[in-house]
């Protein structure tokens, strides 16, 4: 499919997008669906305009992918600084999960209602197989909404027997933090606040399509 997305102007209380497209070819019923969408909560709106998502729109601020060796880490570490003291909100499949539904569907559900996604990567998380399922599906996320949406976390060094082609096409597409425990603890939070914070980048979210 081809289509052209022309953006431009910024309203003084935040950027909204000015839209003009043209369809030709539709190849890929799954982009076509959701290009159609967007362009339709346009033309539904009186102005024109399309606000860009922003973490309000979210019910949860990040969606957070690990291995369960690491629960302890996520649990202790991550959920009370960014919940506890920060006051933000983290979906983990250990608490949040609805039981009765499957993984995969438990995974698009909660993915779909998170802002950004927190990928926490060490050398567990690269030898589990389901955890290598879940990059592809974030991936995926980037694809369409750009680098910012995904912010993976180092916890440790990665045995190079253990990087697989998944893991390293993560690592070379977004910008990920390094933990630091100790006298760097202070600066990794405050990236990391900084990264969930950050906007998506328009120039990401729409561009040329060709497939």
């Amino acid at each position: 499919m081809e289509s052209s997305v022309y953006y431009g102007n910024c309203h003084r209380n935040g950027c909204y997008i000015v839209y003009h497209c043209w369809f030709y070819h539709c190849k890929v019923s799954g982009q076509y669906q959701e290009l159609h969408i967007f362009i339709t909560r346009i033309s539904q709106s009186e102005t024109g305009i399309y606000p860009l998502d922003s973490e309000e729109d979210y019910e949860y601020h990040a969606f957070v992918v690990y291995c369960d060796n690491d629960r302890k880490w996520v649990h202790n570490d991550l959920l009370n600084k960014l919940e506890n003291e920060e006051g933000l909100q983290l979906c983990i499949h250990h608490r949040n999960f609805i039981v009765g539904d499957s993984i995969s569907v438990n995974v698009d559900n909660f993915l779909k209602k998170s802002w950004k996604v927190l990928v926490i990567v060490s050398n567990n998380f690269a030898q589990s197989e389901w955890c290598q399922w879940e990059v592809d599906v974030v991936q995926e996320r980037r694809r369409r909404q750009g680098k910012e949406v995904i912010v993976p976390i180092i916890l440790e060094t990665i045995d190079s027997k253990n990087m697989t082609s998944q893991l390293r096409t993560l690592l070379d597409s977004t910008h990920s933090l390094r933990y630091r425990s100790g006298v760097g603890s202070e600066l990794f939070w405050k990236v990391l606040l900084e990264s969930l914070r950050k906007p998506l980048d328009i120039r990401q979210l729409f561009t040329l399509f060709r497939n």
